[in-house]
């Protein structure tokens, strides 16, 4: 009787994340969002900043841009953190600056989650790369360097 090929066994692909919390500092107070963030919450996050707009509806409505940022920040740090940021967000004894300290914050999050690029792009050439770019190079080819022996 011939053998039969039996492949050998691999472990399963693991996708397990990393669930250690985000965390970042404000003045004394540590706050705490969790390491994966949900579809729910993520839905929840772009209904809240449609409704935000862009930075000029902050400066027409600063009140009711502050309460968005709040609820953005009660869903990005559920229980205590959340409850906390929006006391100090709100508060004018222990206030947290907007943007020094609260959009930082919320940018920093964002990028955990990967919703956000780190860093900004590159400028890209204006049209053809015949010729001038807007990219300056000094000079300096990007095949300078060694050259390949026979």
């Amino acid at each position: 009787m011939a053998d039969t090929y039996t492949p050998p066994m691999t472990e399963p692909r693991d996708f397990t994340l990393p669930m250690e919390p985000k965390q970042f500092r404000i003045d004394a107070d540590l706050f705490q969002a969790p390491a994966i963030i949900s579809p729910i919450a993520l839905k929840k996050l772009a209904a809240l900043h449609a409704e935000l707009g862009d930075g000029t509806a902050i400066a027409t409505d600063i009140d009711r841009s502050l309460d968005l940022i709040g609820d953005m920040f009660a869903i990005l740090l559920p229980g205590p953190s959340g409850v906390r940021f929006k006391e100090r967000l709100l508060s004018e004894t222990e206030p947290i600056d907007l943007t020094r300290q609260a959009l930082p914050a919320l940018y920093w999050l964002l990028e955990e989650y990967g919703m956000r690029p780190t860093g900004p792009s590159s400028p890209s050439p204006a049209g053809s790369t015949d010729g001038q770019t807007d990219t300056p190079n000094g000079g300096t080819s990007s095949t300078d360097g060694a050259t390949p022996t026979e």
